[in-house]
């Protein structure tokens, strides 16, 4: 006599144990893909964000800063060249002199035009260029997070699947 349940037969699963045991290595194997492909997309999200909060701003703030100093200098020397000037023109002061006082507004007015020709460049150019660079860091990061997730999801079914098939080894009343 038998009951409901009772086992009738088993058959042999050893085929389907060892492809479940390569199926569940699969599948961690895949995980582990999908929790990486995950890390990546949001290192790249905050990559982003530390470039347009942190960075940009730092280097446009040092760049700035050294716009204002070179403005100071240029107006400086430009004074100082007048005052020369004005000397010369007593012969208190040499043509030497004037000549070096002059290279010396030159070269403040070459400082500036400098400092602002690289803000410039960061903003027109170094800006674009970054965020160009992260917006596709960030979308290849996001097809491989949802390519992971897919062939972790295919990984998750083909291991049911063979665990079903498992199951069905045996037969019960």
């Amino acid at each position: 006599y038998v009951k409901e349940g009772d086992i009738l037969c088993k058959l042999d699963d050893s085929a389907l144990k060892t492809e479940e045991t390569q199926q569940q290595i699969a599948c961690n194997t895949s995980e582990a893909a999908e929790i990486q492909a995950r890390s990546a997309y949001e290192t790249a999200m905050i990559a982003k964000q530390e470039y347009l909060e942190g960075k940009y701003l730092q280097e446009k703030q040092t760049i700035e800063g050294e716009i204002l100093v070179a403005k100071e200098e240029e107006r400086r020397a430009k004074q100082f060249l007048d005052y020369s000037r004005m000397l010369f023109s007593k012969g208190y002061v040499t043509k030497l002199q004037l000549e070096a006082d002059a290279f010396a507004c030159d070269k403040a007015e070459m400082s500036r035009k400098t400092a602002e020709t690289k803000l410039m460049v960061l903003d027109e150019f170094t800006k674009a260029k970054m965020l160009t660079q992260l917006d596709s860091d960030i979308k290849t990061a996001e097809a491989k997070l949802k390519s992971e997730q897919h062939s972790h999801e295919l990984d998750r079914e083909k291991l049911a699947l063979i665990q079903t098939q498992i199951e069905k080894c045996v037969i019960k009343a």
